[in-house]
């Protein structure tokens, strides 16, 4: 639930369909909740790391709007109709239109828990 940006495409999915928020939440387990199973399954010393990884490195918007449409990696954009994808990609060129490069990096972003069993 990053904020938008040209590093952090999803961000925009949020934006413009809040709706999809909640789907998103349901697939994904927060840190309570797999901190109380790894405690459950006699796991100790939780740590909880928060990164983020180069997604996919597009040379311009075409290329990034080609495989938004496609939705190529991206089963959370089967939840809007082909109407409101497209309206979700020329929301999304919009607000990158003027950046100072070309490229967009995309960043994901990730969470990995480090337990031990004792």
């Amino acid at each position: 639930m990053q904020p938008p940006n040209e590093h952090h495409i999803r961000g925009y999915f949020f934006e413009v369909y809040p709706r999809l928020i909640q789907i998103e939440a349901e697939r994904r387990h927060d840190g309570k909740t797999v901190k109380k199973a790894l405690l459950k399954a006699c796991f100790r010393s939780i740590d909880e790391y928060k990164l983020s990884e180069t997604r996919k490195t597009y040379t311009g918007l075409e290329e990034l709007k080609d495989e938004l449409l496609a939705r190529t990696g991206r089963s959370i954009l089967h939840e809007l109709s082909d109407l409101e994808l497209e309206y979700l990609v020329q929301y999304i060129c919009e607000r990158l239109r003027n950046r100072s490069t070309q490229e967009i990096v995309e960043q994901d972003y990730w969470t990995i828990w480090l337990a031990k069993k004792e």
